[in-house]
């Protein structure tokens, strides 16, 4: 469960009573993400402070989300390579803990003992919509086409200097200065 940017862990024995509750703070980069991204950095954050209640013992962690299939996956949605590293070390490298995806998403099922109504998601897919920024895009060569080239360049050579130029294969179709205070990045974003 999510309350307010809190992660909230539930420890159970096998019988499946709960144990302990911890509440632990997201990291900033975290509660900036989608629901199932988020999912991932709250099981990390309570693996990691379950050990103070489970006393080293095995654990199984219940999640709404394919967290597994979602580490596998990586893609371009996470916020440092570091992050991941340390995230897939927690959950799919230890041997003390077993991930186990469910249906029930109310925390409140597991303290009463019934389960609640089944909720269908798929996490990969969701991350997609979510993290996309066009859908319809697609990194495909059209056909039959001219390739242009484009470049800007802000030096100190006797002066200051800048300029950009539109090249096509082995012709210039436009090049011109710009002004002396360019950047050599506001250059290559003009050209």
């Amino acid at each position: 469960m999510r309350s307010r940017g809190l992660p909230w862990e539930y420890q159970h024995k096998t019988w499946g009573r709960v144990t302990g509750q911890s509440p632990e703070q997201l990291h900033a980069a975290a509660k900036e993400r989608p629901g199932c991204l988020r999912a991932i950095a709250a099981v990390a954050v309570n693996t990691q402070e379950a050990p103070k209640f489970t006393l080293g013992q095995k654990m199984t962690v219940l999640v709404s989300h394919t967290v597994s299939a979602v580490l596998k996956v990586k893609g371009g949605h996470w916020p440092s390579p570091q992050r991941f590293l340390k995230y897939q070390a927690i959950m799919v490298e230890q041997d003390d803990v077993e991930i186990v995806v469910t249906n029930t998403v109310n925390p409140a099922s597991f303290l009463s003992g019934s389960m609640g109504e089944p909720v269908i998601h798929e996490c990969l897919e969701a991350i997609k919509a979510t993290c996309s920024s066009c859908l319809d895009l697609k990194d495909t060569l059209l056909e039959n086409t001219e390739t242009w080239s484009t470049d800007g360049s802000s030096c100190v050579i006797s002066g200051r200097h800048a300029g950009y130029v539109v090249t096509m294969s082995r012709e210039v179709i436009e090049s011109g200065p710009l002004p002396t205070n360019t950047s050599a990045q506001k250059a290559e974003i003009t050209a």
